[in-house]
């Protein structure tokens, strides 16, 4: 899988095949998609875009990857003056119950849980600890997020899960 943000595209590559072509994704033009990940079970694709701040949800059957959602990653956080939105990082939770991501400009970490049918649903938006988050990691038990800020706060262990802080 090759995300071209600027193409409003996703090239998907056969690596049974010598990586061939295999088929691609449009987006609407200046929805910039910038990461993607798959499902521990391959049967969802979340992809999250950039320049639009959108999380898009593919359902995968066989070889085809079928859009049924797409929702805000921002809800009603404002930016600073003059800053941008730009939807970043993507990370799966453990087993692939929650998705997490990350948003420069705002400075924040939403997280989506997945467990109704690969459905994302916000669960909560929190400060990254910093500006720019420039990526995150989740720990292997879930237990905490650290994340990395390109310009301000170094580093922020937060844990994770509704209610958290």
């Amino acid at each position: 899988m090759a995300v071209c943000l600027l193409k409003d595209r996703i090239y998907l590559y056969d690596r049974e095949r010598e990586d061939a072509l295999a088929g691609e994704i449009a987006f609407p033009k200046g929805t910039g998609p910038r990461h993607g990940i798959f499902s521990p079970d391959h049967r969802h694709l979340y992809v999250v875009s950039e320049l639009s701040n959108g999380l898009f949800t593919f359902d995968i059957e066989d070889d085809s990857f079928r859009l049924t959602g797409k929702i805000p990653v921002l809800q009603e956080e404002g930016c600073p003056a003059g800053a941008v939105p730009a939807t970043a990082a993507i990370r799966l939770g453990p087993e692939g119950r929650t998705l997490t991501v990350s948003t420069r400009g705002t400075d924040t970490l939403t997280v989506f849980t997945t467990v109704q049918k690969g459905r994302p649903t916000v669960v909560q938006t929190i400060g990254c600890g910093g500006r720019h988050p420039r990526d995150f990691i989740i720990t292997g038990d879930g237990r905490f997020l650290l994340a990395a800020n390109r310009e301000q706060g170094g580093h922020r262990l937060l844990p994770q899960g509704p209610g958290k802080r």
